[in-house]
């Protein structure tokens, strides 16, 4: 669990990144927003695809008209989903690296359940 590993990560999935220059400071920040000890063994990879999320969400028309969601060639036609609108978990779904990090945080965090005896509402 280190800023090395998330470089190496990001290296390997998405090569066009490697060289950016913020890489150590939005790793950094990706590091400060998941726990270590509630992601275990996908911490790593958590922050790499958070941040990967976001140079993808700001390079891209995603961020600003959605994410594109049919293209046409001749004549160009392109139509964009709706804009993001909602909650920052609702935003991780404008990106492919979101989606994978949504469904990565959904499949290690497990929500508290709680057990009722009898029911309310009588």
């Amino acid at each position: 669990m280190s800023a090395q590993s998330i470089t190496n990560i990001i290296t390997v999935r998405a090569p066009e990144y490697a060289e950016e220059e913020r890489l150590p400071d939005l790793i950094a920040l990706a590091m400060q927003q998941y726990s270590s000890s509630v992601l275990g063994s996908n911490y790593d990879t958590a922050c790499a695809l958070l941040v990967l999320h976001w140079l993808t969400s700001e390079n891209t028309a995603e961020s600003a008209a959605g994410p594109l969601i049919s293209e046409k060639e001749g004549d160009l036609s392109r139509t964009y989903a709706r804009p993001y609108q909602g909650t920052e978990i609702d935003h991780l779904d404008s990106t492919r690296w979101g989606q994978e990090l949504k469904s990565l945080l959904k499949a290690t965090v497990f929500p508290p359940m709680t057990r009722m005896s009898g029911y309310y509402g009588r």
